[in-house]
């Protein structure tokens, strides 16, 4: 019956979509109830295609109470998940994403379905609108962010997420310090360290690179900072894997530039001097000092300077 209409009556899908956009304040409807009529609204829009007056339901419930909320990922959901409709809903989400200015309850919506449902089948998708995400309002953005640190606890969605964040003209290298962190290159229990993995390993160092470039020294410092604290945990937890990979990728950061090299000397000093002078920090900080000595070895110029600093 509910098809019949659907279909002989087309000029009234317009109406039908008002009137379910209202079950919201039904009193006497369970939400089990407005749940089902939802589903079948979403039903009967994914088999005839007619996902404008979905778009509009959801972008109306998401602003209103927590009932709507979630009946609008309900609906949202149930056409993602369609064959028939999921690739025009990708593609809504995507230009939903892309407008800064949406508003939160939507894309809040938009951080929860591309962490959950599109994330399972559409990982690197995903992460694009989630990407997007992160340049919205607070507290989307911030969610944004959470959701895409989770996902990149896989190391494969870690590597999407690389090549996503060094796919775009607007290089974030905010974003990058603050999902590829030197904790996270550590490892997660049960799983290989990123650093372990030669081919994710160059492009961690690749992408690190973008980060710092063009920074200040001092900003520059800021940031590789929680490095040096990564290699001396590491290294005091007897975990000597870890602790040389992280030095082998600072090493990496600098090339074969004599002033990266003599920043990261710099650094590594300050950072000891900055926290307390624990026994494992200073044997952290000599293990980076003698590998920036052994790795400018050949150039005696720099070598003489950084004799005269430890003096």
């Amino acid at each position: 019956m509910l098809a019949h209409f659907w279909d002989a009556y087309p000029d009234l899908r317009h109406e039908f979509s008002n009137w379910v956009l209202r079950i919201g304040s039904w009193q006497a409807a369970t939400a089990r109830d407005k749940e089902l009529v939802a589903r079948r609204f979403a039903e009967q829009v994914a088999r005839t295609g007619s996902l404008p007056e979905l778009f509009g339901v959801v972008e109306d419930w998401s602003e209103r109470g927590r009932d709507e909320l979630w009946l609008a990922r309900v609906i949202l959901t149930t056409v993602l998940i369609d064959e028939r409709t999921d690739y025009e809903v990708r593609s809504k989400l995507y230009d939903w994403s892309r407008n800064p200015r949406g508003k939160p309850g939507l894309g809040g919506l938009l951080v929860s379905i591309c962490a959950t449902e599109l994330a399972v089948g559409h990982p690197k998708q995903a992460l694009i609108r989630l990407r997007w995400l992160c340049d919205h309002r607070s507290p989307t953005a911030q969610s944004a962010r959470a959701a895409i640190a989770e996902l990149c606890e896989d190391n494969r969605t870690l590597e999407q997420f690389l090549a996503v964040l060094t796919d775009r003209d607007r290089f974030d290298s905010e974003l990058c310090r603050s999902i590829v962190t030197p904790r996270r290159l550590t490892g997660i229990p049960g799983r290989p360290s990123p650093l372990a993995v030669r081919r994710l390993a160059i492009k961690v160092v690749e992408t690190w690179r973008l980060a710092l470039d063009r920074l200040s020294p001092t900003d520059w410092s800021t940031a590789v900072q929680p490095w040096l604290e990564q290699h001396a945990l590491a290294a005091a937890n007897d975990s000597q894997a870890e602790a040389s990979a992280l030095l082998a990728a600072m090493l990496e950061l600098c090339g074969s530039q004599v002033d990266l090299l003599a920043q990261l000397y710099t650094t590594n000093r300050a950072w000891l001097a900055s926290g307390e002078l624990a026994g494992w920090r200073r044997s952290a900080a000599a293990g980076v000092e003698n590998a920036i000595r052994d790795a400018l070895a050949v150039k005696p110029a720099l070598s003489l300077s950084l004799e005269g600093e430890s003096r």
